[in-house]
């Protein structure tokens, strides 16, 4: 079949959340070609949930050593179909997500990335820090929205200080017409195989849970074929409902988290033509607070935390 896919989905101790993930993928209108699970080893049901669904959904169930980049360059090496898909295992998938990934390909060429609504359930807002701020549309909304050059509710926008829009995340955006976009939503994420071997699939620049490295293969497509598209698509529709199990507790590791946007920053947004160099330092200033004091709530602090800080604003003000 033209176009066939694979769907690739890391987890880690989430059975539950996996099992409503492959059943809600096992009623779509069409099933890809294969789906590749890349467990971390975990010790729940997962391995139960797999071979319930493994005929099927045609499983691949593989087993690697933890950590999100790991799993999925692991993964990636055995996708022989001409587009893969990087999703999670807590997300509910609409019946028709595969046929309208499949038709955004086949529309042009040069569409090499494939997206949709990624949209968070009201209920699950409070599990993640930004997604709750947004929803509250708040002062701290407005600040933001500032960093996000007054496009925070846009689609696929990445922004002149590095922040992303958040426009997937809301119900509206099934309404919303099919567009270009700067990146692929990270468990939404469609895209030509061969491309992203070529360019030896997510780098390992990202640490922990590797936040930024999906929007970092985006970026090196483009910086490698200025030509390549990627589209959004309102039918390509999956609602995350954030778990707190499994990957979720490494969420903690702000001192990670803030390198992996440095070191994001620093590999392509200052060489983007509308970088804004006071309006990024003001963002890592802000962020590196927000973590700050986030740890110190949670009496996680580390003193390294704060001096890394001071050495990536001082690193960007130099620059």
């Amino acid at each position: 079949m033209k176009n066939s896919i694979t769907v690739i989905i890391p987890t880690f101790n989430r059975g539950k959340s996996l099992d409503k993930a492959l059943w809600s993928l096992s009623k779509n209108t069409e099933l890809p070609e294969k789906v590749i699970i890349v467990d971390a080893g975990s010790k729940d049901e997962t391995n139960e949930v797999v071979k319930k669904f493994q005929k099927l959904l045609n499983i691949e169930f593989l087993v690697t050593e933890k950590g999100l980049i790991k799993q999925m360059n692991f993964a990636l090496e055995r996708v022989s179909t001409e587009i893969f898909i990087r999703t999670d295992d807590d997300v509910i998938f609409s019946k028709n997500w595969i046929k309208a990934i499949r038709k955004e390909f086949n529309i042009n060429k040069n569409v090499l990335g494939v997206t949709g609504p990624t949209i968070v359930p009201l209920k699950f807002k409070k599990n993640r820090d930004l997604i709750r701020i947004i929803f509250s549309k708040n002062i701290i909304f407005g600040i933001l929205n500032y960093f996000c050059d007054q496009k925070i509710c846009n689609i696929g926008y990445f922004s002149s200080c590095g922040f992303f829009s958040v426009g997937t995340n809301f119900f509206n955006s099934r309404k919303r017409p099919s567009q270009d976009v700067d990146y692929l939503e990270a468990c939404n994420f469609a895209l030509k195989t061969k491309l992203a071997i070529k360019l030896n699939g997510f780098s390992s620049d990202y640490g922990t849970i590797g936040e930024y490295n999906e929007p970092d293969l985006c970026f090196r497509v483009k910086n490698l074929m200025p030509e390549a598209i990627f589209r959004f698509s309102p039918q390509a529709c999956l609602y995350h409902c954030p778990s707190l199990s499994g990957f979720f507790n490494s969420r903690t590791n702000y001192d990670d988290r803030m390198s992996n946007l440095y070191t994001f920053i620093n590999k392509h947004i200052i060489y983007r033509k509308n970088y804004n160099k006071l309006k990024t330092i003001q963002y890592i200033f802000l962020i590196n607070l927000f973590f700050f004091v986030k740890s110190t709530v949670n009496l996680n602090f580390k003193y390294k935390f704060l001096i890394r800080s001071i050495q990536q604003i001082y690193s960007l003000i130099r620059k």
